[in-house]
């Protein structure tokens, strides 16, 4: 059955147009053409970086490259790279899009897409910033664009505020909504019968960094997520979210004794892949950068 805060709202926008069209062609049917060419601007600002994870700022990252930048309406998708702060783009007046912005970072000898990409869908959001707790939504907007489902019939601000929700709570396991199923969630919208708990991930742990397999790269290295809100929860508590039986990828920047090597790129060559099947069954496999996760 479908669930009808998420669909209904939409649903009605969608009647109140077609009753607002049917009154302009009967009235204003020379000036139709003019309004649906009309365009909106927006002046879109990409996310800082490095991204300041803690008080002191310090939290390591590689050096930026570029931005990868996708820009998704319902008929249509752009990427382009970009070194740019701000990234100014028209839509059609009123039309619902997603834009997601992912760094392309290095290290010694390559650039990598690594990190999951900040995000942002227009016009539901209240400001022009990419956020990183927005980019999961967004890039699922992205996706169900590209199979055709009516964007515009999904309440999309209100799954948003059900992430932004998790992502505040006090809870013993951090929210990475990374760690749902995209396949599930998206299945489910396009059929018409998405429910809230969808967005919530299955067989999450938190992973202790005291574990015997994990304590020896802790005490060498800095372990980075690829979702950039988990990496102040590294930071204070000392352990990463990870799910049960699934190869989980983290990049490792090397201890460093000063500034001045903070961000050198030879400090981010390594990755780990850590896979947790039990207690007593935890594995954590040191990797040469780059590794890609369609490649795990």
């Amino acid at each position: 059955m479908k669930n009808k805060n998420f669909y209904a709202p939409a649903f009605s926008c969608v009647r109140k147009f077609f009753y607002i069209l049917f009154a302009s062609l009967i009235f204003f049917s020379c000036a139709l053409p003019q309004y649906f060419s009309q365009e909106e601007t927006y002046d879109i600002n990409l996310p800082q970086w490095p991204p300041k994870t803690d008080a002191l700022g310090r939290f390591s990252y590689p050096a930026l490259s570029k931005w990868l930048v996708t820009i998704q309406t319902q008929s249509e998708q752009k990427k382009f790279y970009t070194t740019e702060k701000t990234v100014s783009l028209s839509v059609k007046k009123n039309e619902i899009f997603a834009i997601t912005a992912q760094p392309v970072t290095k290290n010694k000898n390559d650039e990598t897409l690594f990190f999951m990409p900040a995000g942002i869908i227009l016009p539901t959001s209240d400001n022009n910033t990419l956020s990183w707790e927005e980019g999961f939504l967004a890039d699922i907007f992205c996706r169900t664009a590209q199979l055709n489902f009516p964007v515009e019939n999904f309440n999309w601000k209100k799954a948003q505020e059900s992430i932004t929700k998790k992502l505040s709570a006090q809870s013993t396991v951090f929210y990475n909504p990374w760690l749902c199923s995209r396949e599930k969630i998206i299945g489910n919208i396009i059929k018409g019968s998405f429910k809230e708990s969808y967005l919530n991930p299955s067989s999450v742990i938190n992973l202790d960094f005291s574990e015997e397999k994990i304590f020896p790269i802790a005490e060498n290295f800095q372990i980075i997520s690829s979702f950039i809100p988990e990496n102040k929860n590294i930071e204070k508590e000392k352990c990463v979210s990870v799910q049960k039986n699934e190869k989980s990828v983290f990049l490792l920047a090397k201890n460093h004794s000063s500034t001045q090597d903070f961000y050198a790129e030879k400090n981010f060559d390594f990755g780990v892949i850590i896979e947790w099947k039990s207690k007593k069954n935890i594995s954590a496999e040191t990797i040469y950068m780059p590794i890609y996760f369609e490649e795990l």
